[in-house]
């Protein structure tokens, strides 16, 4: 609501409200299903899982961009139903996130508190493998590893439009976040959570 987007007062952030601009970035995204009997705790009971428990982990480095960069973040996430994106795809819960200093102000002041943390994460290619590592404090809580099949060169620029939602005071809040990227075809080779990390 309005009163959101004017921030919080113990924010204390340079950092102006959204709608923020982000470019020249790199995104690493893994779907997986995850148990739902397990990941429930993490879920607002205003929420509501898919039938599979369908997720996934995002690793990004948004390098440039209006507002809030650069920063570097990962999370997992599941999707949820009743809060489709305009394209059809599911909105999402980030249930664990970990930002680097600026991104983490940004979101602090103004959108998700639950789940966030102030954190690191890499993002490292090595040949036609890309590994990404998120956590805090030095430990490592999410790693995800892909083989990159796509060749950049001949993919096109593609669109698409992630919902993203939260829930805070009892009350569902949610924000469109549209992107245009190469979308690289990749076979994950490794989705791992540490809980010893957190």
């Amino acid at each position: 609501g309005e009163d959101r987007m004017k921030g919080r007062a113990e924010g204390d952030s340079t950092i102006p409200p959204p709608p923020w601009q982000l470019s020249g970035g790199e995104f690493l995204c893994v779907g997986v299903s995850f148990d739902g009997a397990r990941i429930r705790q993490f879920i607002p009971e205003e929420l509501q899982l898919t039938a599979g428990a369908t997720g996934g982990f995002y690793h990004y480095r948004a390098q440039q961009g209006w507002g809030i960069a650069p920063y570097i973040a990962g999370f997992a996430y599941v999707d949820v139903e009743g809060y489709d994106a305009p394209d059809g795809s599911k909105g999402k819960f980030a249930f664990h996130a970990f930002f680097s200093q600026k991104g983490y102000e940004g979101f602090y002041n103004y959108l998700q508190r639950p789940g966030l943390h102030l954190g690191e994460a890499s993002i490292e290619r090595r040949g036609d493998q890309v590994e990404a590592t998120s956590g805090s404090a030095g430990k490592v809580v999410f790693r995800n590893v892909v083989r990159i099949l796509g060749n950049e060169a001949t993919t096109p620029l593609g669109s698409g439009v992630n919902y993203w939602v939260w829930v805070e005071g009892g009350q569902v809040h949610g924000m469109a976040c549209s992107f245009t990227s190469r979308f690289l075809e990749s076979e994950p080779i490794v989705a791992e959570i540490n809980p010893d990390g957190s």
